[in-house]
């Protein structure tokens, strides 16, 4: 469905991402492996219209209307054909970078680092960190059996 920001008067889009990827993996030994990683992402969200050159204000409401009566299934499939640029239309993520990271695991708690590195220029999400801490609850079970 969509959702309202402001009691029901407008409806926009809940983004929604189609990713594909694939992973090798490398275990050196029980305790150490290299993973290397591909993915794509693309956004699934029809593009809003723009007002146009020379467009009067009623044309323009038109089609932002029947932009806003687009179904959200309907959107995810319009998605594909109506960006003005293609997949590189710069409104539909247009976001290309590698990230390199490290994880470690200890019994139940997993951290994980990685550092993203652009390849475009005024990517907001060049030279960013990011870390996340996990729990293995299996990690649990296999302490308990230990006991």
């Amino acid at each position: 469905s969509k959702i309202s920001y402001d009691d029901g008067n407008t409806e926009e889009f809940i983004p929604t991402n189609l990713r594909v990827g694939g992973a090798f993996e490398y275990a050196f030994d029980p305790y150490n492996s290299l993973s290397l990683m591909l993915d794509f992402n693309k956004l699934l969200v029809p593009t809003a219209p723009v007002k146009k050159d020379g467009e009067d204000s009623e044309d323009f409401r038109e089609r932002y209307e029947k932009y806003e009566d687009i179904s959200p299934i309907g959107g995810i499939f319009r998605s594909f054909t109506d960006a003005p640029g293609g997949f590189s239309d710069e409104s539909k993520g247009n976001r290309k970078y590698f990230s390199i990271g490290a994880g470690f695991c200890l019994s139940v708690f997993e951290l994980n680092g990685a550092y993203l590195i652009s390849t475009s220029q005024s990517n907001p999400l060049d030279q960013t960190l990011r870390f996340s801490l996990g729990f293995n609850i299996d990690g649990l079970k296999k302490i308990a059996a230990n006991d």
